[in-house]
């Protein structure tokens, strides 16, 4: 692990989510696992004090956009801008109001996310995944699991379900509190996105936003129950047509089950 004294002229917001990445072998693993390519555009968010922008800046990446929120690294950021005479673009702002297709090119999203707004901002790439070839992202380790997880395990939810309807993912590498700066009291963790060429099913992205929703705030209650708010004549038949317990639990529903029964509950519109 490499310690990166220039984390001593900044100060860390904890309003923010701010933590610094700090180990070289974990920057060395993003950027493998992202397999850049010479004509790739790399998105950033939150470079902060730049480190893991200079391991992207060493790849092979035709132009790396970074955005970033706190002042305090816009004029260290603009060095770079200068020195890379155009390959490297900062944008100063909140990453959650850039829409991605304003961009102008397809991109890959590589970034160390800050903690309290990792979730809101993976959920907004999800209806934008048209601009996106792959992502590349660290966040807390239980939202990775949370991703990652498969029906019936503790973790697995709404995020689980929106995330694998419309992508590819896996879990990369455990990262120890450690490896940033200041140390956060969890562990980290990077995940793997992959947009599938079309959604594991077709369904409206809307009903299965509703009916995840719905389903989740009582995880624990049988669907017969928690599907009663919808006042779906002959529920239990329609259920056991589409081959559904009436009285399993959402977190048992496979992510073809949720959108099966969300097309099922509110038909496509054409």
């Amino acid at each position: 692990m490499s310690e990166f004294n220039s984390f001593r002229e900044f100060r860390p917001q904890k309003k923010l989510g701010q933590h610094f990445l700090k180990s070289s072998h974990v920057i060395h693993e993003i950027l493998k696992t992202a397999d850049i390519q010479p004509g790739d555009t790399l998105l950033e968010v939150g470079p902060g004090p730049g480190v893991l922008t200079k391991g992207l800046l060493q790849s092979p990446a035709q132009k790396v956009i970074a955005i970033e929120l706190d002042r305090q690294f816009w004029d260290y950021l603009e060095t770079l801008v200068v020195q890379e005479k155009g390959r490297f673009v900062l944008l100063r702002g909140d990453a959650s109001k850039i829409q991605l297709k304003d961009l102008g090119e397809s991109v890959k999203i590589i970034a160390n996310l800050p903690y309290n707004i990792g979730t809101h901002l993976l959920l907004n790439w999800l209806k934008e995944l048209d601009s996106v070839s792959k992502m590349v992202l660290m966040f807390q380790k239980e939202v990775v699991d949370r991703i990652c997880a498969q029906p019936g395990t503790k973790s697995y939810g709404r995020l689980s379900i929106l995330t694998q309807w419309k992508c590819q993912v896996r879990s990369v590498l455990d990262i120890p509190p450690d490896c940033f700066y200041p140390a956060p009291k969890v562990d980290s963790a990077v995940v793997e996105i992959i947009p599938r060429e079309k959604p594991l099913m077709p369904v409206e992205e809307e009903s299965l936003e509703t009916l995840t929703r719905v389903l989740f705030q009582s995880r624990r209650k049988m669907l017969r129950g928690s599907l009663k708010s919808f006042k779906i004549e002959n529920l239990e038949e329609k259920l056991e047509r589409l081959n559904i317990s009436p009285t399993a639990r959402p977190e048992e529903l496979s992510v073809e089950d949720f959108c099966r029964l969300a097309a099922a509950i509110f038909p496509l519109r054409i």
